[in-house]
């Protein structure tokens, strides 16, 4: 996995670097532009928490030898020098160093109760390999249910446009795509209106286009902070409302279908299928603690009778729907 850290982390650069025995370009010069952006993108993260002890300088001399393998490896294509080993060393040094994660980004997901809860609590961190003999890692801002204020909480992980897209009635993607097509439409129709505009002096044309531009960005604000919102929160507030007065068993079946229609999304679509198989479904209640709903085995039960009555003290295993 260390290998492949390293390879992502300079990787960024490569992709956007012509090869300039095919293209009669200066890549050199675009390999330091891209450089200087990515430099720029990367300091404006705060530290990771792991190495705000720890500087960049030192996470390169410690794995330079890395660094140095996964430049060769990822720019053999390109007539690279000293110098820019030197920068691309920095830059990986400071992706590492960052509060920044790669593709390779994994997570622990903790839920349940403290003997004195009433209520349950999930906790998530996201991690991201090992550096320096640390843990790079981040954990996100605990939520816990109760009477007042949170009555019901879905939280999906690593694949989750297909649940976003069940609880706030649109596709992730989708409504990315939505603010920059506004902005194009209302920005050409602007531009249509000035230019019919007859007899228009130069001056009052250069008013009406710093006026439009931001009439363009006030528009677009307002539908990403108000309308989108206003109505995701409306399919979210229904979909939680289903959800707090859901018996156990129900909210057990839920939660396999949505991860079902993920699985399902997954096998039709040209993305990796990352999603797919038997589910292991269980519930924690406060009365019953953890219990398994659906639980897979890697093998056959029906072989292995003995595995049971050594295991649990039956004499067969358990039917369907048993834990």
């Amino acid at each position: 996995m260390f290998d492949q850290q390293m390879r992502l982390a300079v990787r960024a650069i490569a992709r956007k670097l012509p090869n300039r025995r095919q293209y009669n370009i200066d890549g050199h010069k675009i390999f330091l532009e891209v450089h200087q952006k990515l430099t720029l993108l990367f300091e404006s993260n705060n530290p990771a928490e792991c190495f705000t002890g720890i500087s960049v300088d030192q996470i390169i001399e410690y794995h330079k030898v890395g660094l140095d393998l996964a430049i060769e490896n990822v720019f053999a294509g390109f007539p690279i020098n000293d110098d820019d080993r030197v920068l691309l060393r920095q830059l990986a040094g400071l992706f590492f160093h960052r509060d920044v994660y790669s593709e390779l980004r994994t997570g622990l997901v903790f839920a349940g109760f403290a003997e004195t809860d009433l209520f349950p609590t999930l906790y998530t961190f996201e991690i991201d390999g090992a550096l320096m003999g640390q843990i790079k890692k981040r954990a996100e801002a605990p939520i816990t249910v109760n009477r007042s204020d949170v009555s019901a909480v879905i939280s999906p992980f690593a694949q989750r446009e297909m649940v976003d897209r069940f609880i706030t009635g649109i596709d992730p993607e989708f409504e990315d795509a939505i603010p920059e097509y506004l902005e194009r439409q209302i920005q050409k129709t602007g531009e249509q209106i000035i230019a019919s505009i007859p007899s228009i002096t130069p001056n009052l044309k250069r008013g009406l286009d710093r006026k439009l531009r931001d009439a363009v960005v006030a528009a677009v604000d307002e539908f990403k902070t108000q309308a989108m919102e206003n109505t995701k929160v409306g399919y979210r507030k229904e979909i939680y409302d289903m959800v707090t007065f859901m018996p156990k068993q129900e909210l057990a079946n839920f939660a396999e279908s949505l991860v079902n229609i993920t699985s399902i999304k997954r096998k039709v679509s040209v993305g990796q299928e990352t999603v797919g198989g038997p589910i292991d479904v269980a519930v924690i209640s406060k009365s019953d603690g953890f219990v398994w709903v659906r639980r897979k085995h890697y093998f056959d039960p029906k072989f292995n009778p003995g595995f049971f009555r050594r295991k649990y003290g039956i004499l067969s295993p358990p039917t369907e729907g048993e834990p």
